[in-house]
């Protein structure tokens, strides 16, 4: 036994995992050019897996023993489908029933965009978010789903438009402090709260000019820390909320582009928030061919670029999902490319290398810490 960092990969063309190999040095916790490791740790990868599927976001489940790892796929001939694995992606079983429509209503699930698990207290729940915009809810670990229709059955339902990838759930936010709180974003259609497990719920744009083009959120996450702070990024910029009863306000000056999809926080500390700005809605890659990512420590005020290591020029675009920092460890980031390269860095995005190429477009990053997790054998 011995500790890992796992990646789940979801590209076009199934999930990769890759796994940390034992004996190296994973992290450290110096911002210092001094104490940057002369070698990242050597990875395994292993996959694919779910081939056939466009797997657009999974999740790390660690409120089970041993751990459930959760993908949504996608494909043009089987349709939406979610995966599950308890021995760290090395096998995936399929759930038995999908989320589907009720047959009263002429909507048919057409992607799985967002998994998202709830909190401690409903230890069986894990929540989904799909295309057209909708959540579904587990409460058996998966198996089984169900539709919250309060949220489909919203009273603004029929202004809700598509955007250039159709009118898609993507965001799921399960408020750490209260588990009857969720928060959604949904492209296009806004932000959308609900104190009661989705019974109810409100629209959240507060502060936000009133332009059809805000309401295509790009990605929605919560601050770390337990503060109730909320980020997004959206059609016309980066955005922050501090409470329920605050209106958001933007927090983009200093960025060479408001536009862009992904975002992601440090989880204990509510300032500091990473982005991958994009040139426009009309060139959706690094601006200018300058790759980089953004680092804030103070909630948007300032920031900092961050690209050593990084390829120029490098016309490349990075998907709503496909930013992640390592929950267990915030040293570690990653992200992947629409053109197959992951990149990686080990001291919060201050150096990186390209971790892997060549992979198939890649959707979704997502990575976790585990302190005891068996070394598995090389994919053949």
């Amino acid at each position: 036994m011995s500790s890992s960092s796992i990646l789940l990969i979801g590209t076009e063309s199934g999930l990769f995992v890759a796994e940390s190999l034992p004996g190296k040095k994973l992290y450290h916790d110096s911002d210092s050019a001094a104490a940057f490791p002369k070698k990242f740790p050597d990875w395994d990868l292993k996959g694919p897996f779910l081939t056939g599927f466009n797997i657009f976001c999974s999740a790390f489940d660690s409120r089970t023993i041993p751990q459930t790892l959760y993908a949504g796929g996608s494909s043009s001939h089987w349709g939406p489908t979610i995966f599950r694995s308890r021995d760290l992606g090395k096998t995936w079983q399929e759930s038995k029933d999908s989320p589907r429509f009720s047959k009263k209503i002429k909507l048919c699930v057409k992607e799985i965009w967002q998994m998202q698990p709830d909190s401690p207290e409903y230890p069986g729940s894990i929540y989904a978010g799909v295309s057209p915009a909708a959540l579904f809810r587990s409460d058996d670990s998966g198996e089984t789903w169900h539709e919250i229709k309060g949220l489909t059955q919203h009273e603004t339902r029929s202004s809700w438009k598509p955007c250039r990838g159709g009118l898609c759930l993507h965001s799921i936010l399960v408020d750490p402090r209260n588990p009857n709180h969720l928060i959604v974003g949904i492209s296009a259609a806004g932000v959308f709260e609900t104190f009661n497990r989705g019974k109810t719920w409100k629209t959240t744009n507060d502060g936000i000019p009133s332009d059809p083009r805000t309401s295509c959120v790009h990605k929605l996450i919560f601050a770390g820390g337990k503060t109730g702070r909320l980020y997004q990024q959206n059609h016309l910029g980066v955005w922050r909320r501090d409470s329920e009863d605050s209106k958001w306000m933007p927090i983009d000056q200093g960025l060479p582009s408001r536009y862009g999809f992904t975002l992601t926080s440090h989880l204990e500390n509510p300032d500091e928030v990473y982005v991958i700005p994009h040139e426009s809605p009309e060139m959706r890659t690094a601006p200018k061919g300058k790759l980089a990512v953004y680092r804030t420590k103070n909630g948007g005020k300032t920031w900092k670029e961050l690209s050593h290591g990084l390829p120029y020029p490098a016309y490349v675009k990075i998907l709503r999902e496909g930013l992640w920092i390592n929950g267990s460890n915030p040293s570690h980031l990653f992200f992947g490319t629409t053109g197959g390269s992951l990149f990686a860095s080990m001291d919060k995005g201050n150096h990186w290398i390209e971790l892997f190429s060549h992979l198939p477009k890649i959707f979704s990053i997502k990575a976790a810490f585990f302190p005891n997790a068996p070394v598995q054998p090389k994919h053949s």
